[in-house]
């Protein structure tokens, strides 16, 4: 039981230490060493440079010279275990699991970045799970790392497969699915099958909106990303900036609304729709108009001569030759007995007209005193 019991204490105090959030601190002899959020002292000044802590882990130094020409890295856990040897020459946090480290960097001026050495990388318990190898690394970033063998870059996964060929110039990180490549004097993004995206030269380019912006090439048009890669191909007429996640287009003579990816949201079948409003669009068909959904379902039916957004709830429309107000349901809430309606404004007023009387109402149809 006592066994039981001091096991289950220590798993405490291991557990309480991991969740800290340690910081570096400088001692009163000049080395480094990490304090809690208290200033408490939980691992002593003993190194001469040191990381902050990423993914439970810290890397640290030993000088073993005056200016640091000759210092050698390895790395704590939260307890101040040093899980690996003090050896390695150059390192960089832990990222995703997997740390870069680097056996035989020489600085090549005083001060200078390290150059030089092989690099591989290390886990959490600090085995050397990918060989030392490569002559650059860039850290673990959405399961890939740029790897360099010679003059040239690829990336490799977490097994040490080589998932892009060392064919690029220079390198930079995954993000959002994409990284950066330079082959050549041209610089452009590759997805992580390797697919190369090259920039193309638009007939016109409009302003990004939501992150996508408008291209044309010839007659017709598409959607580029602030990457600048065609991520929407240019088969459209006419095309509009993105609202609340929704673009609308034209194909031949029918509007309908896409999404960032491309899919078809609302069918391109109108003559022509407008944008939402309240999480309704209007839409004409013929001489008619209505009212649809974001999902395609027509929910006020095309039976009306025009139509204005809704707005405070209530859109104008028009029977014949007389204005009138619907809810969002489509219910007749002011009769159609005006020659003229203006949308209802915030203090819930809407101008009308009778013949030659302009007056404002409220939306029970009232006049506004």
């Amino acid at each position: 039981m006592k066994t039981t019991t001091i096991v289950f204490f220590m798993c405490l105090i291991s557990t309480a230490l991991s969740a800290q959030k340690l910081s570096p601190i400088q001692g009163s002899n000049g080395k480094y060493g990490y304090c809690d959020e208290n200033r408490l002292i939980i691992i002593p000044a003993k190194y001469d440079n040191c990381a902050s802590f990423r993914e439970g882990k810290a890397r640290v130094a030993i000088h073993y010279d005056k200016y640091g020409e000759k210092q050698k890295w390895c790395f704590l856990d939260s307890t101040g275990k040093e899980i690996t040897p003090i050896k390695y020459d150059d390192s960089f946090d832990f990222s995703e699991g997997l740390a870069a480290v680097n056996v035989g960097a020489k600085r090549t001026t005083l001060y200078g970045s390290r150059e030089g050495g092989k690099w591989g990388f290390i886990d959490k318990t600090g085995n050397e799970v990918i060989t030392l190898k490569y002559d650059a690394v860039g850290s673990f970033s959405e399961g890939l790392a740029r790897v360099k063998q010679g003059d040239k870059w690829g990336c490799i996964d977490k097994a040490d497969k080589v998932v892009i060929p060392f064919k690029y110039d220079k390198a930079w990180d995954f993000s959002d699915g994409l990284a950066k490549v330079t082959l050549k004097d041209l610089s452009f993004y590759i997805d992580k099958n390797g697919t190369e995206f090259i920039p193309r030269d638009y007939d016109d380019e409009y302003s990004f909106h939501e992150g996508l912006a408008a291209v044309k090439m010839g007659r017709k048009m598409g959607y580029i990303n602030e990457k600048r890669i065609e991520v929407i191909p240019c088969k459209y007429d006419e095309v509009w900036d993105f609202t609340d996640g929704l673009a609308r287009v034209k194909q031949g003579k029918k509007y309908g609304f896409i999404d960032k990816t491309g899919t078809i949201i609302i069918p391109l079948e109108y003559e022509w729709i407008w944008y939402y409003s309240n999480g309704l669009a209007r839409i004409q068909q013929g001489k008619k108009c209505g009212f649809i959904d974001k999902t395609g379902n027509v929910i006020i039916p095309l039976k009306f001569d025009e139509a204005a957004d809704f707005s405070e709830g209530l859109a104008a429309v028009k029977v014949g030759k007389k204005y009138g107000f619907i809810d969002e349901t489509g219910k007749e809430i002011v009769p159609c007995n005006f020659d003229f309606a203006d949308s209802f404004d915030k203090e819930g007023k809407a101008l009308v007209k009778i013949k030659d009387r302009f007056f404002y109402i409220d939306k029970t149809g009232k006049e506004w005193k």
